[in-house]
């Protein structure tokens, strides 16, 4: 995947999801602030002037991490969230 990614859990399904284009809004003029993220494993449609329409989830803005472009010992992508600190130590 090209660009910025995100991983945060569905509040529609529960499952960890990955994907980019996240957004914080107000839906409606509410005073609850809601994040959306598109999922990037979810299939895309296209209208009749083909342009590509996702539909995006709704995520806990609690769980939201970005990819630090770094890796794990074991091979899994790290995803920092705000206020997190990581340290790196080289391990020979």
């Amino acid at each position: 995947m090209n660009g910025i990614e995100f991983k945060a859990k569905s509040l529609r399904t529960g499952e960890w999801i990955i994907g980019k284009n996240i957004a914080f809004l107000y839906p409606n003029g509410s005073d609850e602030l809601i994040c959306t993220m598109i999922n990037s494993d979810e299939p895309y449609t296209v209208d009749e002037n083909g342009y590509m329409k996702y539909k995006p989830d709704i995520v806990d803005i609690e769980t939201v991490g970005q990819y630090c472009g770094k890796r794990d010992r074991d091979g899994f992508k790290i995803y920092k969230k705000i206020g997190d600190n990581i340290k790196w130590k080289k391990i020979i």
